[in-house]
């Protein structure tokens, strides 16, 4: 584990570029729940990997099958087809675009999502309000603290937002004892890699060589000129002063769901290459043309390749009930 690396430097530097110099006012913050609000930028989801098109339809085919059913479909028609008033409690929402997307099905009688940040919840009912959903609730309030005045759900929806949490054996079996029916699910779509994301050295040595292939006009990173040619993760110190709550116990979320639930269905979609090859060039690969497509298809199977060494995943979806 290092505590500062080039990548801390570069990107810093690049963030106060894209960002402006109110980014690096708030990492000043003395409460960390603060400086972890101010990492979530709607601005910048186009320099992430898990927006390119191609990308998110490999997820869609390794979960569910088919390139063009995602996660939340799946779902609902496989292990919701012949219920109905299914209440649905969504835990770090964001702005609820897929909380949205999930109550304009029939089947959602009640969906609430809940948010730490209030600017986030206060999009999210605003929009809510606009698409005239009057099924869904956004709720300002911290996770490690939830107080919700509400019957049990059906289902408790963990959407990249598990790895921010602290003390993940303690904080699973407490949410769902509380909030969760006997016979619901409790679905996850995560990050389970390395705490603080402190990559392993093959990944670092992949991600270069692969990056080294790559025509540098696909390497030019987002709102900038700078060229990326070398990758070397974050540092421990960048990851606590940028966002403290950053997988910050992400190692035991599997562990933990094994160990108090029922998997019904789990799959492991990668990540170890993909994240870090596409991190803040990721809008270079926005445009599905035949140069594009070859080389999202050679990453993929570099990253297959690696995920085979390694023997592990940094991303997985799951589906689980409470074990009886």
């Amino acid at each position: 584990m290092n505590l500062i690396t080039y990548d801390d430097i570069i990107e810093t530097y690049l963030r106060i570029r894209q960002r402006g110099s109110s980014f690096l006012l708030s990492k000043i913050n003395l409460f960390p729940s603060k400086r972890t609000i101010s990492s979530f930028s709607s601005d910048m989801q186009r320099s992430g990997w898990w927006s390119v098109p191609l990308v998110y339809k490999r997820w869609n085919e390794i979960i569910t099958g088919n390139p063009e059913i995602t996660y939340e479909k799946f779902f609902v028609e496989k292990f919701l087809d012949s219920k109905t008033n299914v209440s649905l409690l969504s835990l770090g929402c964001g702005e609820g675009t897929r909380e949205m997307h999930l109550a304009s099905n029939p089947i959602f009688s009640k969906v609430t999502g809940v948010d730490i940040s209030y600017s986030r919840i206060k999009s999210a009912n605003l929009r809510a309000k606009e698409n005239k959903l009057d099924n869904i609730f956004f709720i300002c309030n911290d996770v490690n603290n939830l107080n919700i005045n509400q019957e049990k759900f059906d289902v408790i929806l963990f959407d990249n937002s598990l790895h921010h949490f602290k003390n993940v054996v303690k904080l699973l079996p407490s949410i769902t004892s509380k909030y969760l029916k006997n016979n619901g699910f409790l679905v996850v779509n995560e990050y389970i890699g390395p705490k603080r994301l402190q990559w392993s050295d093959i990944q670092i040595n992949y991600t270069n060589n692969t990056l080294a292939e790559i025509p540098e006009k696909f390497r030019t990173r987002y709102l900038t000129k700078s060229i990326k040619n070398r990758f070397t993760g974050p540092g421990l110190i960048r990851m606590f002063v940028s966002d403290p709550s950053e997988a910050v116990d992400s190692e035991n979320i599997l562990p933990a769901l094994r160990k108090y639930f029922e998997p019904i269905y789990e799959k492991f979609y990668g990540g170890n290459l993909l994240m870090h090859i596409l991190k803040d060039i990721a809008h270079n690969f926005y445009e599905q043309n035949e140069e594009t497509k070859s080389l999202l298809t050679k990453l993929f199977m570099i990253e297959d390749e690696l995920i085979n060494i390694e023997k592990k995943s940094l991303m997985m979806f799951g589906i689980y009930k409470n074990a009886q």
